[in-house]
Parts: structure tokens; C-alpha cells; sequence
């Protein structure tokens, strides 16, 4: 399930709409029969397009299941310019990245400064590794 990306975004031009749907043909049915892994990865490009949205100054007003008749509609978003003043919580997000790790291994989340949010200023890795050894004299 790693990396599946099961949806789909289309943009409205009309109505100016941006629309997430599940993409069932990258569904996997023997490891995640009920697809609940399929929704949390859905869930998760929706609040990234939210966080981005929030970054660049657009609200992002956000319907989920809009089309009760059409499951694969998870969402639709509108975004829209708002007032400088209504920042979102999810707006701090934005300033970490994820780097995406094409060997299987899971990604490590670093800000955009270089340092990781989980070493707290540190500059050790986020994840245990080998521990250096050390020689006495």
C-alpha cells in the first residue's frame, strides 16, 4: 500500500471547483479489503491541498461527500483569496516537506530550513541509525 496514490484531482474551469476523487482502479483489495487505507490516503492529498492553499494566501472552502449518489466524490474544494488576517492553523504545516524515498524505506519529514522537526534543532537523523564508533587515545 505504500505509495498507492488512490485519487484523482480535476478542476472545475466553470466553477471553479477542484474535485477529489478515489481512484478504485489503485485500490488493493486483498490488503485492504474495506479500503480504509485508500480514504486515510485520500484524506491526507486533501489536507496537503489544503495546506498549500492556506500557504499561498487562498481559503479553501471544502465540501466532503458532496455527491452522496457518487462515492468516489470524497470532496470538492473551492479555493478563493482571503484576508491576510484568517490564517488557518494548517498554514504552519507548509514550511515542512516531505521528501519522497522511492526505495520502500519511509520518508523522512525535514522543514524547510534543513533541520527535522523531530530532532528540535538538532542535527541528528530522525530515524536510529548505526552509532559511530568513537576510538580512545
Amino acid at each position: 500500500m505504500h505509495n498507492a496514490q488512490p485519487w484523482k484531482f480535476r478542476y472545475g474551469c466553470r466553477s471553479r471547483t477542484l474535485t477529489l476523487r478515489a481512484d478504485f482502479e489503485r485500490a488493493m483489495p486483498k490488503a485492504d479489503p474495506p479500503s480504509r487505507a485508500l480514504h486515510i490516503g485520500c484524506g491526507a492529498a486533501l489536507l496537503n491541498l489544503r495546506v498549500s492553499a492556506a500557504h499561498h494566501g487562498l481559503d479553501a472552502v471544502t465540501a466532503l461527500l458532496p455527491v452522496p449518489s457518487e462515492p468516489a466524490v470524497l470532496a470538492t474544494v473551492r479555493p478563493g483569496i482571503r484576508p491576510e488576517a484568517a490564517r488557518e492553523p494548517a498554514d504552519g504545516l507548509s514550511r515542512f516537506s516531505t521528501r519522497r524515498s522511492r526505495t520502500g524505506t519511509p520518508a523522512v519529514i525535514r522543514s524547510t530550513n534543513g533541520r527535522s522537526p523531530a530532532t528540535s534543532g538538532h542535527d541528528s537523523p530522525t530515524r536510529p541509525g548505526p552509532k559511530a564508533r568513537t576510538s580512545r587515545s
